[in-house]
């Protein structure tokens, strides 16, 4: 019989009891399947020393029996006075490691003594993989999935998934674990939150308060995108409006909102809504209640922390400070919303959904069904509940243009792995300091980490002698958190570095890199208090971490916006009173991390100068002690107490500003001097351009110093500039520190944009004058170089982006900048496998070291080879020590010399030594003059992007450049105007091996000479049809002109084309007519060799393992382009074997055009180049595992060469 939801919900509301929870809960869904001991019986593993400061008794009330046989031990586990779980999650998580070794699961029941409002249900699962045997578990990643349960909490989804899980036909363990699943409950969140997001910005985008308070008007013709883009500080203004809410939402659970008294035990869990109803529940809930509570309450220190009710009531709301509730731009203006916005009382059970926007629930309803918790959980924690690392995944997808800013949510898995891994670096390399090993005499065996002799020890000792802390033992200790056999100074060493350790993320996003890193330098802190007896007070740790190790950027406000009140929230689950929030306006801000801009024009304040005379003293003495009152007043400003918070960001402004016109006023003077005037009284033509080049620069001096000026006079208004040795100056300015040795970053973590340049130019503005701009790059690789330039010696670059950098032509300058200024330490691989979820990108891990590399060095080296795997295979693809069938995983002996000025890849010993064997028998190159790339038209046909912006007036696939035969018909070209108009071929046509002449495009091939908007006259038709798209053609030699047109030879007579882009294996077709083709080929031409015997050797498995292991891969994709083509040892045969190569790729050809099947004569033209290579039948089944041919009947090829 099902549990009945409403009585499930009831009993798990109650303060805690052991026996009403058994009787309520657990007996009414898992029948006669959970039996009750009559009283608990003591556990059988106790806690230890370091645990049992957390950990009071634990008891084991009962046993569940699952329809698999599966049986879980239910235990009681009471914890000390005064210890709240979220404070000491790492000594328990120890603890309830050791509980799995004697069962597959635990349901645990932590109960605090000092509240019984909130008690945690946590179901403890090892991980396990099926095998051909069985079930092999796997102990190291148990997970918990925890369930918030009391009077505190809404306990709905709860009840719901309980209710569900009563009525299952069978409940095995899974079926368990998937009632307690958090991803469900993730995505319900996400996908509702936006949608009451975006009813709330059509709300005003549709209202006169577009117009009236945030000043937007378009034409009525306007399109969709103008439309959007226009409405921008309507989305700001609701993001940051929403978010508020959401940040409430948390601080309510902590019972600070609406207490009686200034202790904050006792404000209602449901605050909000309370307000709301009792203001009256009607369209002025925001301008009446909300704006009070946010810029009059939040963010002002009043007397007793009143706050007065709509009844009148006095309760207490406290000063957060920090920043959040700051009045910004259009928070002053009058704005009212539909009440049912927030609380739609006729359906306020009824989920909101794209089909049913109207009769639905508001946000506040919306909120109250989920519960909330400010403690965000590793991969192996899943608290069902809304925590902050949902809110940043939900406001990072709600950031401006993410995707053409080539920013992406990270997965939390991913986000751990790079945490620890660079934390693991970090420590490793600090740790390498000696220090003295004892062991027992007599005794054979030295504990991983050595021992450490203790006072009042009987037994004889002997030194072994100095050892430092290995990678291993490292990793061990962050991976397992397990510091028992360490040493009170290994303790202390281990602490001492975890407070210096500087740390930030260039494209901070909603703060994931460092929130990451603080939870893992927290857990380490805390295992050291418990071990070393000291006083553990998380909330004083977490502000110390943040205060000194924690810095950030990104150039989106939004993204800052959220990274702060991720920080602000974990500094509120640790504190028992609220105190005011510290500011993070100057750890983590705005600014474009790879140029330092004012006003649009590159401003960068030279720091390197040293002491001169004259104006060049003047200029660095200014320099200084402009820089030492920022650095002193920033400092100032982080103090959550400081009253004087608007003044002091006044004047560390006004610094800066300062700073700037000094710098810009050195350099107009500079500038000056060195460029005089030329030509005196009669000037030549070259001297009138130089002098009046000259006065536009002086020009633009005057202009940008009278600017900063007029910032000076004018407070009020924003002051752009981000400069990072000027922004963060105790850790990257050589004025304040001198030591080369500790200035920079120790550890700098991220997700960089990614941006090709012909994707989006705009992002490129600026960068281009940068030493690490090149040709066909993407914008992550600049932040690789930059990133590697303020890091410490010795310090870690560890980012995630897309993996084909090692070979890509277009990240040659990152790959030389890489090889010879620091060593690879990580590169994990991701192949094919989609990291994130909306780009379709392939992806890589690497960890960098700064430092001068040795001649050879091994590199951690992993390959994902599956893209269908489970987050619980990719968790097993992270750890490097588990073996499987769906990756490889090796050391890479990478020496950085022979590699520079060329790209490189990585393979094991045994593909190394066929690949070379592979490159020492090749005798033929192509040439740079037999190969080109295909055409560039911009654009071949209208998108979507161009339907948009057009108003309609386009049909997406309709032809610009590019005609379909009906297109090409209706234009009724002349004679002339058909020589113009040549056969265009697609994937459709061109296959492996046979191209279909018969072609459906066409495409209108004009070179650079139609740039001249006169040259189209004698092509009447051709012009009129392309006029119609004058507005959308974006090509180099527009009005008329393909963007690259490439020299016409290659399009005609006998070619070869590469399909640029193959998935699963390179695709190379032979043509012996007029084939034009796109961008997304290459064209082979040569007289030097026989094209059909080429053909066959393209399309060979030899050539394709070539490629996969020496070309450009993306994943699993192949990436055909010229530097590969060029770089294939090729062998150029005798007239026989050419000749019976030829006549084979005849026959594929002639057979396909037939779709006949070719496998057998493509596996002779394999057999014949293996031969021709003389390859071994060992190295063949190296590069076919499925060769079909015995090892006598391969040797019995002959081949006479």
């Amino acid at each position: 019989m099902a549990a009945n939801r409403t009585q499930l919900q009831n009993a798990l509301h109650k303060p805690y009891d052991r026996l009403l929870f058994s009787r309520e809960v657990l007996s009414p869904v898992f029948g006669s399947g959970f039996s009750m001991f009559s009283s608990p019986i003591p556990a059988t593993v106790l806690p230890n020393k370091s645990e049992s400061a957390v950990i009071d008794q634990v008891g084991i009330y009962g046993k569940i029996r699952l329809d698999d046989s599966t049986e879980i031990t239910c235990y009681e586990v009471s914890l000390q006075p005064n210890v709240r779980i979220e404070q000491s999650k790492v000594a328990i998580q120890q603890y309830v490691r050791k509980l799995l070794t004697a069962g597959q699961a635990a349901l645990i029941n932590f109960v605090s003594p000092s509240t019984k409002n909130v008690w945690r249900l946590t179901l403890v699962a090892k991980d396990s993989v099926l095998t051909e045997s069985g079930v092999k578990e796997k102990t190291t990643n148990a997970k918990r999935y925890t369930f918030l349960l009391g009077p505190s909490e809404t306990c709905k989804t709860a009840a719901e998934r309980f209710e569900r899980l009563s009525v299952e036909k069978e409940i095995g363990l899974q079926t368990l674990i998937d009632a307690f699943s958090v991803e469900k409950l993730s995505d319900e969140f996400f996908k509702e939150y936006t949608l009451h997001y975006q009813n709330f910005c059509d709300y005003l985008q549709e209202s006169n308060y577009r117009k009236s308070v945030f000043n937007i008007a378009f034409p009525a013709d306007a399109s969709k995108e103008e439309k959007d883009k226009a409405s921008k500080p309507i989305r700001d203004f609701v993001k940051k409006l929403l978010g508020r809410i959401v940040f409430l939402y948390f601080v309510q659970k902590k019972g600070w909102l609406g207490a009686s008294d200034t202790d904050y035990t006792d404000g209602p869990g449901d605050f909000i809504r309370q307000l709301f109803d009792e203001s009256g529940g009607n369209e002025t809930f925001y301008c009446n209640w909300l704006t009070v509570l946010f810029f009059d309450t939040l963010n002002k220190q009043r007397t007793n922390d009143d706050f007065i009710l709509p009844d009148g009531k006095r309760v207490k709301v406290p000063f957060l400070n920090g920043g959040l509730f700051d009045m910004e731009e259009f928070d002053d203006q009058f704005l009212t919303f539909p009440a049912a916005l927030f609380h739609n009382p006729d359906f306020e059970d009824t989920i909101l959904t794209e089909k049913n926007k109207v009769h639905a629930r508001g946000f506040l309803d919306f909120l109250d069904a989920f519960n909330f918790t400010v403690y965000e959980d590793s991969p192996d924690d899943h608290t069902v509940a809304v925590d902050p690392e949902m809110l940043g995944h939900i406001f990072e997808n709600l950031l401006e243009d993410n995707k053409d800013k080539g920013a992406f949510y990270t997965p939390k898995e991913i986000v751990h792995y790079m945490c620890q891994e660079s934390l693991i670096e970090y420590l490793a390399t600090g740790l390498q300091n000696d220090y003295i090993v004892y062991k027992e005499l007599g005794n054979e065996q030295i504990e991983l980490f050595g021992n450490e002799f203790r006072k009042g020890q009987l037994s004889l000792i002997e030194q072994l002698g100095e050892k430092g802390l290995d990678r291993d033992e490292v990793a061990y200790m962050v991976k397992q958190k397990d510091i028992s056999k360490l040493t009170p100074k290994q303790l202390q060493s281990i602490d001492q570095l975890l407070d210096n350790v500087k740390i930030c993320d260039p494209a901070i996003g909603s703060g994931a890199f460092p929130m990451g890193l603080l939870h893992e330098i927290l857990s380490l802190k805390e295992l050291i208090a418990y071990e070393t007896g000291k006083a553990w007070n998380p909330a004083e740790v977490k502000l110390n971490i943040i205060q000194n190790s924690i810095y950030g950027v990104d150039i989106e406000k939004g993204a800052v916006d959220i990274a702060r009140l991720r920080f602000w929230l974990s500094l509120v689950i640790d504190e028992e009173k609220p105190k005011p929030l510290p500011n993070l306006d100057y750890k983590i801000v705005v600014g474009d991390s790879l140029i330092s801009k004012f006003d649009g024009e590159i401003v960068e304040i030279d720091w390197e100068r040293k002491r001169s005379v004259g104006k060049a003293d003047e200029y660095v003495k200014n320099v200084q002690r402009l820089l030492m009152e920022v650095a002193e007043k920033q400092k100032q400003y982080f103090n959550p107490n400081n009253k004087n918070k608007k003044q002091l960001q006044a004047e560390i402004r006004n610094l800066k500003i300062e700073l700037l016109i000094n710098q810009l006023s050195f350099n107009r003077l500079a500038y000056i001097e060195k460029t005089p005037q030329k030509g005196g009284f009669m000037p030549t033509a070259a001297d009138i351009k130089f002098n009046t080049e000259r006065e536009l620069e002086i020009k633009k001096f005057d202009r940008l110093i009278a600017k900063l000026q007029h910032l000076l006079q004018h407070p009020d208004e924003p002051f752009n500039h981000f400069d990072w040795k000027l922004d963060f100056p105790e850790v990257l300015n050589p004025y304040l520190v001198s030591d080369e040795s500790r200035r920079g970053f120790d550890i700098v973590i991220g997700n960089p944009p990614y941006i090709k340049e012909y994707t989006n130019r705009n992002a490129f503005d600026g960068f281009r004058h940068s030493p690490y701009y090149q040709g066909k790059m993407d914008i992550w690789y600049g932040f690789a170089c930059k990133m590697l330039d303020l890091l410490k010696p010795k310090g870690i670059e560890c980012f995630i982006a897309q993996n084909n950098w090692i070979t890509s032509a277009g990240a040659s300058v990152l790959r030389n900048k890489v090889l010879s200024e620091s060593e690879i330490r990580l590169f994990t691989d991701f192949g094919n496998y989609k990291v994130f979820k909306t780009a379709g990108i392939q992806t890589m891990i690497y960890i960098l070291q700064k430092s001068t590399p040795h001649p050879e060095y091994d590199i951690k080296y992993s390959v994902l080879r599956n893209d269908k795997i489970s987050t619980n295979q990719l968790v097993d693809f992270l750890d490097f020590t588990i073996t499987n069938n769906f990756s490889e995983k090796f050391f890479f002996k990478l020496n950085p010399n022979t590699v520079k000025d060329k790209p490189f890849t990585f393979n094991n010993n045994i593909s190394s030594n066929v690949l070379e064997k592979i490159m020492s028998k090749g005798n033929f190159y192509l040439t740079e003059l037999e190969v080109a790339n295909g055409i560039h038209p911009h654009f071949d046909f209208v998108n979507k992007k161009i339907v948009e912006s057009s108003n309609g007036e386009f049909k997406n696939g309709e032809g610009i450049f590019c005609l379909s035969d009906l297109e090409k018909i209706n234009l009724n070209l002349s004679i002339e105007e058909e020589k113009l108009v040549k056969p265009y071929y697609t994937t459709v046509e061109l296959d492996r091996y046979y191209a279909n002449p018969k072609n459906k495009l066409w495409i209108i091939y004009t070179g650079s000479e139609f740039k001249n908007p006169k040259s189209m006259e004698h092509y009447p038709n051709l012009k009129r049809h392309l006029d119609r798209f004058k507005d959308v053609i974006t090509s180099d030699n527009k009005p008329y002109g393909l963007h690259r047109a490439r020299e016409e030879r290659f399009f005609k007579g006998e070619s070869i084309i590469a399909q640029r882009k193959c998935p699963g294996r390179p695709s190379f077709t032979y043509t012996d007519f007029d084939c034009y083709v796109s961008a997304t080929f290459y064209v082979i031409q040569t007289s030097r060799i026989n094209m059909k015997y080429l053909t066959g050797l393209l399309n060979s498995k030899l050539i394709e393992y070539w490629l996969r292991n020496k070309g450009k891969m993306q994943g699993n994709n192949f990436q055909i382009d010229k530097e590969p083509l060029l770089a294939i040892p090729f062998i150029k045969p005798n007239e026989k074997i050419t000749r019976e190569i030829e006549k084979l790729v005849s026959s594929i050809i002639e057979n396909k055009s037939e779709n006949k099947d070719t496998a057998d004569l493509e596996q002779q033209i394999d057999n014949l180049v293996y031969r021709l290579y003389e390859l071994t039948y060992e190295e063949v089944k190296i590069i076919d595992p499925g060769f079909p041919l015995s090892k006598k009947e391969y040797e019995n090829i002959q081949l006479d060469n």
